[in-house]
């Protein structure tokens, strides 16, 4: 009984700590205008080149004049144009109530075509929701996720804008995922934002997949989102996926209040709980977690922090304590 109540006092001081260290770093106001990003040239004045930034270009560079060479090869047109292409790299270690450590990473690239009139793009991602549950979607720990990602989950794919559906920006990817037997495969999304009263906003998002090996699913969420303040933000997601051969419907609901500390520090408190209807309707697990998304240089590095506590069923629901030390790096031209 005494472990168990040091533990949440532990764990309790951490989350304090964390949220002290965001706050000092600039006082509130609620008067203020909305927080902008500053970048630490306008911040320390400018800069002299470090390697650090030297290799990050380069990185960028290589993205952007590849996406670049294919759209214009494509469109037969070699005027100068914006691209929205980026890489996105995530390496996060969790450790876990227990000493069990987990290793989890990704890697997310998309091609922009802006002179084929945007129908057309590349999407290569190591990740994809489709072989995640909706735990491991939506948790921002290691908790569901005990491996890491092989060339067997990686999906490649075309991804077509379709027209015809006005504020639903409806998309088709047709693609293959790594690893044999050869597994091409289908997936069309769309989404939309609505304006309803009283501030309060409503995104729909919605996608049906087909793996010809792994078989079809359908998924969709609602994100409730209202501004508290210039600073603060309260959504309510909620979630459903029905996955045709196991023939598993599970749902979850997560409400979350984010608060912009300034321009470097975001904070964000999460509460929800997933359910499965199979053999009858029951809770799967519930969590609360805390993050503090902090931007280390530019608008390219970051690193997050993430204590958490879960109460799953495989473990009768007894608690799990984790922190998450998460770093994210986005390569855009």
């Amino acid at each position: 009984m005494m472990l168990r109540v040091k533990r949440y006092v532990c764990f309790a001081f951490l989350s304090l700590q964390l949220f002290c260290v965001a706050c000092s770093q600039t006082p509130t106001n609620d008067s203020a205008g909305p927080v902008t990003l500053a970048t630490d040239e306008e911040v320390q004045g400018p800069l002299e080149p470090h390697w650090v930034d030297n290799s990050r270009y380069y990185v960028s560079d290589v993205v952007g004049s590849v996406a670049d060479s294919v759209d214009s090869y494509i469109a037969d047109d070699h005027r100068e144009v914006d691209n929205a292409s980026y890489l996105r790299l995530r390496v996060g270690q969790t450790w876990q109530e227990g000493g069990h450590f987990i290793t989890k990473s990704d890697i997310r690239f998309k091609a922009d075509f802006p002179r084929t009139k945007d129908t057309v793009g590349i999407v290569f991602d190591t990740s994809p929701e489709e072989f995640e549950s909706l735990e491991q979607q939506n948790r921002e720990s290691g908790t569901g996720d005990q491996s890491i990602r092989d060339s067997d989950t990686a999906t490649a794919a075309l991804r077509f804008s379709l027209g015809g559906a006005e504020h639903w920006s409806p998309n088709l990817d047709v693609g293959i995922k790594g690893g044999l037997p050869i597994n091409p495969f289908l997936r069309f999304q769309f989404g939309r934002r609505f304006f309803l009263p009283a501030r309060w906003g409503l995104i729909s998002k919605n996608a049906l997949y087909y793996y010809y090996q792994d078989g079809g699913a359908v998924q969709s969420s609602l994100s409730f989102i209202r501004p508290m303040a210039n600073d603060l933000v309260f959504i309510n997601k909620q979630d459903v996926r029905w996955v045709h051969d196991q023939r598993l419907l599970t749902f979850g609901n997560i409400s979350s209040l984010t608060r912009v500390v300034d321009d470097r520090i975001m904070l964000t408190y999460r509460a929800g709980g997933f359910y499965e209807q199979m053999p009858d309707p029951h809770v799967t697990s519930y969590f609360i977690d805390f993050s503090c998304r902090l931007r280390l240089h530019e608008d390219w590095l970051y690193a997050e922090l993430i204590p958490s506590m879960t109460w799953p069923e495989e473990k009768n629901f007894d608690e799990i304590a984790e922190f998450t030390l998460r770093f994210e790096l986005f390569f855009k031209n």
